[in-house]
């Protein structure tokens, strides 16, 4: 349950990234706590950061799959969840599903 609302805030936005913080004026970290090249948001965290883009690497390419790993240039986390689903096959769909809510959640 805790991955499924962590993906709800993600997908919209809302998790409490240095983006969010600064919009409300509260402390936040000048760039990413992973790369500290780029500002820290929901977006950046989970597909652009190198760092996760690793991750989600070595989750997928001992499936097979690596050609899903986000690039650098998705539009958006779900955008690229999306597009990863659409370019999976059928029956890996529900797996896939459940590997890039466990990946994002671990992220």
């Amino acid at each position: 349950m805790k991955c499924k609302f962590f993906l709800w805030l993600a997908i919209r936005n809302r998790c409490w990234t240095a983006d969010r913080l600064q919009k409300r004026g509260l402390p936040h970290p000048k760039s990413c706590p992973l790369c500290d090249q780029e500002e820290e948001t929901a977006q950046h965290l989970l597909t652009s950061c190198v760092f996760p883009r690793q991750v989600w690497h070595h989750i997928l390419e001992p499936l097979n799959l690596s050609r899903l790993v986000p690039r650098r240039t998705e539009e958006s986390f779900a955008e690229w969840w999306r597009k990863a689903l659409r370019k999976g096959r059928k029956d890996q769909q529900k797996g896939l599903n459940t590997l890039i809510i466990l990946g994002a959640w671990m992220i």
